[in-house]
C-alpha cells in the first residue's frame, strides 16, 4: 500500500517501538558523560531525577491543557517530549553542577555555592523556559501547528534546493 496514511502509521509504528531502546542509549550515556565529567556519581543521579520531575510535570501539564482546552495531542508526542526533555534539562543541571564546582574551588562554602550557582543560572533557565512557553501559546493560539507533521523538514529541504537550482542556473 502506499499514501499517506499508510507511511504514517508505519511511522507511528517506528516511534513507538523504537523509543525503549533510544530511550535507554541515552540515559545511559548522560550518566556515563556526566559521571566522567564531574567525576561523581551524584550528578548523574541528580540530572535523572531532575528529567524525572521534569517529565512528570510536563506530562500532569500537558494533560492539564488538553482536559482545559478539550483538544488532543498525538501519540508521537511522547517520544518527542522525552528527547527534548532529556536533553535541555541535562543542559540546564550541568550548566549549574559546572557553576556549583567553579564556587566550591573558588572556596566557597556549599551553600554560598549553590545560592551563587542559582543566582547565576536560575534567570537564564527562567526566561528559556518562558519564552518557549510564549512561543507555544501564541503559535497554538493561532492556529499554526506547533509541532510540525513528520517529513515536513524534508520538504522544506526540497523546496530550499529547488529554490537553489532555479537561481543557481548556468548563468
Amino acid at each position: 500500500m502506499t499514501g499517506s496514511v499508510p507511511a504514517r502509521a508505519e511511522q507511528g509504528r517506528i516511534i513507538r517501538d523504537s523509543p525503549p531502546f533510544l530511550e535507554l542509549a541515552t540515559v545511559g550515556a548522560i550518566v556515563l558523560i556526566v559521571g566522567l565529567n564531574f567525576s561523581s556519581v551524584v550528578a548523574p543521579v541528580v540530572t535523572l531525577v531532575t528529567v524525572g520531575v521534569a517529565y512528570v510535570l510536563t506530562l500532569r501539564l500537558s494533560g492539564l491543557v488538553t482536559a482545559v482546552f478539550d483538544v488532543t495531542s498525538p501519540r508521537e508526542l511522547e517520544p518527542v517530549v522525552v528527547a527534548l526533555l532529556l536533553g535541555v534539562v541535562t543542559d540546564y543541571v550541568v550548566f549549574f553542577c559546572s557553576a556549583l564546582r567553579h564556587e566550591l574551588v573558588a572556596g566557597a562554602d556549599r551553600l554560598q555555592a549553590a545560592q551563587k550557582a542559582t543566582v547565576q543560572f536560575a534567570p537564564i533557565i527562567a526566561v528559556a523556559g518562558s519564552a518557549r512557553c510564549r512561543r507555544h501559546r501564541f503559535a497554538g493560539g493561532r492556529g499554526v501547528d506547533v509541532l510540525p507533521s513528520p517529513g515536513s523538514g524534508a520538504r522544506l529541504h526540497r523546496r530550499r534546493r529547488a529554490r537553489r537550482r532555479h537561481h543557481d542556473g548556468p548563468c
